[in-house]
C-alpha cells in the first residue's frame, strides 16, 4: 500500500516540480524569441498564465515516461502498481489534460499568441541586422510593420550597396518567415542552437489537442490515442535486468511516439497522410470522423502501436516467468 501511495505521490510531484522548471525555460524561450536588440523583455501575469498553460500540456505527455522511471527503481507490488498506473494514466488524459484545455479556453489566451506578442514587440534603430541574404542597417525604428532602412550588401546583387528602402516587418513577411521564431535576427544569429524544432513538435502536438478538445468530447477520446501508446509503454518495464537501459528504452519509446504524432502533420508526411487517407475515407462509410475532426488514420496506427507495445510486454512477462523457473 505504500508503494502505491508513493506511486501517486510520485505523479503529483513530476507535475509540481515539472511545472516550476517548465515556467522558468518557458520564461528563457519567450525571452529569447521576443527580445529585441537594446530593450527589455517585459512579463506579466498573462505571460506567467500562459507558460503555466504550455508546461502542463507539455508534462501530461511525459508524464507516464517519469511515472515508469519511478517503477524501474521501485518494483515491488507490480499488480497494484500496474493497477495505480492506469488509473493515473486516466486521470492525466480523460480528467486533468481536459480541465487544462478548458481553462485555456476560458482564459485570455487569444491575445497571448506569438504573433500578437511579436506586433508589439517593435525592432529599434541603431542596428546592423542580416536576413534575406542581406545586410541591413535600421536608422529608423520599426512603425506599424514598416521600417525605413539602408540595404547595405545584397549576396544576390553585390553592385548594390547603400541603398534605402522600406522594409515589411509583420508576421506575414518573409523577413519575419525568415528569423522565424526570433523577433530580431541578431538574436537568432546569437541562439542559433536553441533545439527549436523539438519546441515545434509539442506545439503541433498541443494544437492537435486543443482542436480534438474543440471538436467534443468523441473526438477527444480518439485524440487520447497517443495517451494509450505513450502508457502502452509500461509494457517494457522489465524489457532487461539492466534499469538503465528500461530507462533508455522509456525515452526512445516516448520520444518516437511524440515525433511520429508531430511528423504525420508534417509536410514530409503529406504522401503517406494522404494514402492513409484515401484508405480509410475512399469508401465514405467513416464520414462521422471527419466530420468531428477525427483523423482516424492516426488514431488507428497508435492504435496498432499501443497493441504491439502489450503483446511485446506480455511475451516478456512469459520469458521472465520461465527464467525465474
Amino acid at each position: 500500500m505504500r508503494k502505491v501511495i508513493s506511486l501517486i505521490v510520485d505523479y503529483f510531484f513530476i507535475l509540481f516540480f515539472g511545472t516550476i522548471t517548465g515556467i522558468f525555460l518557458f520564461l528563457q524561450y519567450y525571452s529569447s524569441t521576443n527580445l529585441i536588440a537594446g530593450k527589455e523583455i517585459e512579463f506579466s501575469g498573462r505571460i506567467l498564465l500562459y507558460g503555466l498553460f504550455n508546461t502542463l500540456q507539455v508534462l501530461f505527455l511525459i508524464a507516464p515516461m517519469c511515472i515508469i522511471f519511478y517503477k524501474i527503481r521501485h518494483r515491488s507490488n507490480p499488480k497494484a502498481s500496474f493497477i495505480t498506473f492506469s488509473i493515473l494514466c486516466l486521470a492525466n488524459w480523460l480528467l486533468f489534460y481536459p480541465v487544462t484545455l478548458t481553462l485555456i479556453n476560458q482564459s485570455e489566451k487569444k491575445s497571448l499568441q506569438t504573433d500578437a506578442i511579436q506586433d508589439s514587440t517593435q525592432l529599434s534603430q541603431g542596428y546592423f541586422r542580416k536576413s534575406l541574404d542581406k545586410v541591413f542597417y535600421f536608422n529608423h525604428p520599426e512603425e506599424e510593420n514598416f521600417a525605413d532602412i539602408l540595404m547595405l550588401h545584397d549576396t544576390k546583387k553585390p553592385e548594390e550597396f547603400a541603398k534605402e528602402m522600406t522594409l515589411y516587418l509583420s508576421e506575414k513577411s518573409d523577413f519575419a518567415k525568415e528569423n522565424y521564431p526570433y523577433r530580431d535576427p541578431v538574436v537568432k544569429e546569437s541562439l542559433a542552437n536553441t533545439p527549436v524544432y523539438i519546441i515545434n513538435m509539442f506545439e503541433s502536438i498541443k494544437f492537435q489537442a486543443a482542436r480534438a478538445w474543440n471538436y467534443g468530447l468523441i473526438s477527444w477520446i480518439c485524440f487520447c490515442s497517443i495517451g494509450l501508446a505513450l502508457c502502452s509503454s509500461y509494457c517494457f518495464l522489465k524489457l532487461s535486468s539492466w534499469r538503465l537501459v528500461n530507462a533508455l528504452f522509456a525515452i526512445t519509446a516516448t520520444a518516437l511516439i511524440i515525433w511520429f504524432n508531430d511528423f504525420y502533420f508534417s509536410s514530409l508526411a503529406t504522401n503517406f497522410r494522404e494514402f492513409m487517407q484515401n484508405l480509410f475515407y475512399e469508401s465514405g462509410k467513416l464520414s462521422f470522423f471527419i466530420e468531428k475532426g477525427i483523423e482516424f488514420p492516426l488514431m488507428v496506427l497508435n492504435l496498432l502501436i499501443s497493441l504491439i507495445f502489450i503483446a511485446c510486454g506480455i511475451l516478456i512477462a512469459i520469458l521472465r516467468k520461465q527464467e525465474d523457473k
